[in-house]
């Protein structure tokens, strides 16, 4: 009896779990809608590429690391209109061996590593096709300096300086099923 009991369990758990919802991104807030997102990701090398694209073995003690995490908020001005806004933070640290003196560098930067402001437009659906114009700005606070033989060795960017912009259009098509297709295009 347990066992039965067992295995519905994992079969109604499961069949739970397996509900999961698809939004396609030509799909807009509606109206005084809003939406969060909390997001992040760690990195880190495992081996260099040369220039040619061939991966060489990372030196002992070596390493590179980024950790990074981004912070987002929607709305839905109108029901065809929506903004949104997020804050990327990231983390680089680095540990560099020098293989004839054995000396050990830590080099680390942390901060704000950009901002974004996206708006997206949906016109309204033709039979079962949604077009969306979507555009973003991204900004980098900071500017990187070029690097010289009197630049302090434990310097480090948080990435490459300089804003970002971005436009495009996006189609669904929407099954009788619920089942979507979608096609993204654009320029950044």
């Amino acid at each position: 009896m347990k066992s039965i009991f067992f295995i519905l369990s994992a079969i109604l758990a499961h069949a739970a779990f397996a509900q999961t919802s698809y939004v396609p991104s030509t799909k807009l807030l509606k109206k005084k809608g809003y939406q969060f997102n909390l997001g992040g990701d760690y990195f880190q090398t495992s081996k260099p590429l040369d220039k040619t694209g061939k991966g060489e073995t990372l030196a002992d003690g070596n390493k590179f690391n980024r950790i990074q995490g981004e912070v987002s908020g929607y709305y839905g001005a109108t029901s065809d209109l929506q903004f949104g806004f997020g804050v990327r933070y990231r983390k680089n640290s680095s540990t560099l061996v020098d293989s004839t003196t054995n000396l050990t560098t830590t080099p680390t930067s942390s901060g704000v590593e950009s901002t974004f402001l996206s708006l997206k437009y949906a016109f309204k659906p033709v039979d079962q096709l949604q077009y969306t114009l979507e555009g973003m700005f991204r900004y980098t606070p900071y500017t990187n300096e070029e690097y010289t033989t009197t630049s302090d060795p434990n310097a480090m960017i948080l990435g490459d300086d300089g804003n970002e912009y971005s436009g495009g259009l996006g189609v669904t098509y929407s099954s009788k099923g619920n089942n979507y297709l979608t096609v993204r295009g654009g320029l950044r």
